[in-house]
Parts: structure tokens; sequence; C-alpha cells
């Protein structure tokens, strides 16, 4: 189960180096995780505030992993990337209380203006 400041991507290839490919991402800064979930499935767990998707395709892409040049394909990154900078948004947001008195505001007397 993964934080909230952790993102879970699972990621079919087609390298037949599967454990070199989970070695070279795992020695980026933020990438919490790699699991080999078949031969050709990964599943990496990062964290969203040290490292992106984007970084790691590149990454992926230098070691040798194809990375499908579809429209599909292109639509899930930019999801992925949404989905972070997302969540990196609500990391980061202070949340304002109902329930806390305004600066400035309270209760007045209202006995003093009648005097």
């Amino acid at each position: 189960m993964a934080n909230a400041n952790q993102m879970v991507v699972k990621l079919k290839i087609t390298a037949d180096s599967s454990q070199a490919i989970g070695e070279v991402l795992s020695e980026i800064k933020g990438v919490v995780k790699v699991e080999q979930m078949t031969p050709q499935r990964l599943r990496i767990t990062y964290d969203v505030n040290q490292t992106g998707w984007a970084m790691l395709r590149g990454r992926l892409q230098k070691a040798g992993v194809d990375t499908q040049k579809s429209l599909f394909t292109r639509w899930r990154d930019n999801w992925r990337e949404f989905i972070e900078q997302n969540m990196r948004d609500n990391l980061r947001h202070t949340p304002a209380c109902c329930s806390k008195v305004p600066v400035g505001g309270g209760l007045r007397s209202h006995t003093n203006r009648d005097k």
C-alpha cells in the first residue's frame, strides 16, 4: 500500500533484462520499491515529491526499454503526470478550518451598541 505521497506504476516491458532495469530504477532518488511481478512486468513505487514519471521514463529509455509511441501510451503518460501534479498540489495545500474564528471577527457585545 502506497502512502499519500507515493505513486505505484505497473509497467509492461519488452526487454529481457528486467533485473538490470530494476537496478537502474532503484538507483534514482525517490524510487521506493521496484518489484518484478512477472518476467515482463514491473511494479514501481516512487515518491512524487522527489521524482516524476517523466524522469523514470527517460531512464527507462536510456536503459533500452522500448517505450511505445502509440496514442494510448502518450495519453497514459500525460495522465500519470497530471495525477502526480495533483498529488503534489494536494500535499502542499493547507486546509482552512471552518470552525476557526476569522481574524478580526468574533462575538461583539450587544450591550455596547445601546450606549
